[in-house]
């Protein structure tokens, strides 16, 4: 173990730093563990000790119910994790408290100039109590019924996400542990809550359940259910209903959380069909696959003649006609430029309804793809406003500000949203494989790819084709090569014109060129 001067030192430097300037409870903490510590009681470092002598609960205090010192460790935790990512990344002792107890642990470190400004972020502290959407369960018996069981999941996590205070784990992550154990789960996400539920459709009925649960206790804290006639099915209620009652439970021990805004234009809730529509888009992005592309437009043309004033699907269409234009899923030429199509189907929904944060979302997204990047940075913040915990939304708007050279605070918020969806879909990740490949890292780039892959998408064949062939591996580089050329044949002559709609830079554009090139194709 380092020298006790040494540590002292670095506890030092971490209590002065900015990742610990404005929290004196979380400095008090790192202070008592490292003294106790050094003292030779770590022994008595007990989440009940720590209550009492921390954080000056009383005799009677029982850590089982008031779960301050474990929620405040894991922000420890984090506060450390940012610090060593940024100011401390020098320093020659890393103190850490380890999972599973509350004694420090003092590392020498090697130390090493900091990485890229964005690969080598480690993600800052999640903000308040954490929650997970466990996806609802189909007890229907009918496969089709899982769109809709897996989109109402979305809905929920998306509808929490508006409330500040909250930690809401994104779908990708939540769908990971469908049949694990509320243990593993808690140890594994790092929550302190658990929402799961199901959906049975019978004839003309809905039944939903729905259960929340301490994750540290494994115990149900409320349940409920709803029965209801799929004729008035009135679902954005019964979402509003749900996610008020987590965030009341929750405020019993956290303190008061604000209000969820309310969909402001949205006159009378949709019918079941409707609704439906909007499920189907979920899965089609939760898939990003060609089929799903189409069946969620189909639905949702077919919705929004049932109902033209359903914003939400107006902005969802909006995201369907963006990815024809940036991914060429299901081209629609005679019916003009999806581009133009997405502009004008996004401001319709904002229009619509002004508190729609997903409106915002996609005409943010349809803004960058048309060159307006003032629009584009009006439009993200206000959806960063109306949904400031949503991941892929804290995702997109941060991989759009790095492409546009705003790479700190484009980083900040791509880390947030990965501490927000651990299991997080490869997309999240290209920014950081564009700075590690342009700056040469070409090993911590095929990195990158290899993390969260994305095996259908030409793209991602395209990067590890050039990678592979800047690394001297030619066999790999030829496989990469096969499939993106099977997906996209005409990928030679279409190289240039597919990057600029994501505006990529000349630098980025020409290391990638000549990646390619040494894989064995010439692009134009």
């Amino acid at each position: 173990m380092a020298e006790t001067k040494a540590v002292k030192a670095v506890l030092d430097r971490i209590l002065a730093s900015r990742a610990f300037a404005r929290s004196p409870r979380l400095r008090r903490f790192l202070r008592h563990v490292v003294d106790e510590r050094l003292a030779g009681r770590a022994d008595k470092l007990s989440g009940y000790a720590i209550g009492l002598d921390v954080f000056d609960r009383p005799a009677d205090f029982d850590p089982t119910t008031d779960t301050i010192v474990r929620v405040e460790a894991r922000r420890l935790r984090q506060t450390l994790d940012s610090y060593y990512a940024e100011e401390g990344v020098g320093d020659p002792i890393q103190v850490s408290v380890p999972r599973g107890g509350y004694a420090p642990v003092f590392l020498e470190r090697a130390v090493e100039a900091a990485a890229s400004s964005v690969a080598s972020t480690i993600a800052r502290p999640r903000h308040g109590p954490a929650v997970v959407v466990l996806p609802f369960e189909n007890y229907s018996g009918q496969p089709e019924d899982d769109c809709f069981a897996n989109g109402l999941t979305e809905q929920l996590i998306a509808t929490l996400s508006r409330f500040s205070e909250l930690s809401v784990v994104s779908r990708t992550s939540a769908f990971a542990y469908r049949d694990v154990s509320i243990g593993e789960i808690r140890e594994a996400l790092d929550v302190d809550y658990v929402f799961e539920g199901s959906i049975r459709k019978s004839d003309d009925t809905l039944r939903l359940t729905a259960q929340f649960i301490d994750a540290e206790t494994d115990t149900h804290l409320w349940s409920t259910t709803f029965d209801r006639s799929l004729a008035d099915a009135d679902l954005f209620a019964i979402e509003d209903d749900l996610s008020a009652r987590v965030a009341a439970r929750i405020a019993d021990r956290y303190g008061p959380i604000g209000r969820v805004g309310g969909r402001a234009k949205q006159r009378v809730s949709p019918s079941f069909e409707v609704y439906s529509s909007l499920l189907a888009f979920h899965d089609y992005y939760a898939r990003h696959d060609p089929k799903a592309h189409l069946e969620a437009r189909l639905a949702l043309e077919r919705g929004l003649e049932l109902d033209p004033e359903f914003a939400e699907g107006w902005a969802a269409l909006a995201a369907v006609h963006l990815d024809e234009y940036r991914l060429g899923f299901n081209p629609m030429p005679t019916n003009g430029d999806p581009l133009d199509r997405a502009l004008r189907v996004a401001a319709h929904a904002v229009i619509l309804d002004p508190e729609c944060a997903t409106g915002h979302q996609f005409l943010a997204c349809a803004r960058f793809h048309n060159g307006d990047d003032a629009g584009f940075r009006q439009s993200a913040e206000e959806a960063l406003r109306l949904n400031p915990g949503h991941a892929d939304l804290l995702a997109d708007v941060g991989s759009y500000l790095y492409f546009l050279g705003d790479v700190e605070r484009g980083g900040e918020l791509i880390t947030r949203a990965i501490a927000l969806n651990p299991v997080h879909p490869g997309w999240y990740r290209v920014p950081m494989f564009f700075e590690a490949y342009t700056a040469g890292r070409f090993e911590q780039a095929l990195g990158e790819l290899r993390r969260a892959p994305m095996k259908d998408f030409f793209w991602w064949r395209a990067f590890k084709a050039a990678t592979h062939a800047r690394l001297g591996e030619q066999d790999s580089a030829a496989d990469e090569l096969k499939a993106l050329l099977s997906m996209q044949p005409d990928f030679q002559s279409r190289f240039v014109e597919e990057a600029r709609k994501w505006r990529v830079d000349d630098a980025v554009l020409s290391a990638l060129a000549a990646g390619l090139e040494d894989a064995g194709i010439v692009v134009r």
